[in-house]
């Protein structure tokens, strides 16, 4: 389960303007107080829009996090912790590449993370592969200021 523990009613009564600005919903006052205040983020997809609007914001599809992380500058303002995010997005990528390494999509990725980000090349160098399962992520939104999330990741392990 996901929680939001940063963010104050009197701090969503700023910001409400600027929300109504997102151009990828039409949601009302009420509806974006339940995304923000809500405990329960699975109920409600339009809230990974919301708390990854810049990710988002980039044309280049599929959305990525690990390209977030390693090629768009926004990326080291919107995490806290960016170096342990870093961390988290290479080596879940290298541990993913251990599991299917003629995945084209995945090998088209980590070869433009190398030829991009020299933060991207040492992180794949070190041959970690630690995988990120449950833990607590610290975010800086632009538009609602700090957020702590905890999480935890499903593992599907047949189809």
């Amino acid at each position: 389960m996901n929680e939001v523990r940063a963010v104050g009613a009197e701090a969503f009564e700023e910001i409400y303007p600027l929300l109504r600005q997102f151009p990828t919903t039409q949601m009302d006052k009420e509806d974006w107080r339940r995304m923000l205040f809500d405990t329960r983020w699975s109920d409600n997809p339009q809230r990974g829009y919301a708390l990854y609007a810049d990710l988002f914001a980039n044309p280049k599809r599929p959305a990525n996090l690990a390209r977030f992380v390693f090629l768009d500058p926004r990326a080291r303002d919107f995490y806290v912790d960016w170096e342990g995010i870093a961390d988290a997005a290479a080596f879940n990528l290298r541990a993913t590449a251990g599991r299917d390494p003629y995945d084209r999509a995945l090998t088209d990725l980590v070869g433009e993370l190398s030829m991009r980000s020299d933060d991207f090349r040492q992180r794949w160098a070190s041959q970690d592969v630690s995988q990120y399962r449950s833990g607590t992520q610290r975010f800086r939104h632009t538009l609602v200021g700090e957020l702590e999330l905890t999480y935890e990741a499903l593992a599907v392990t047949g189809a």
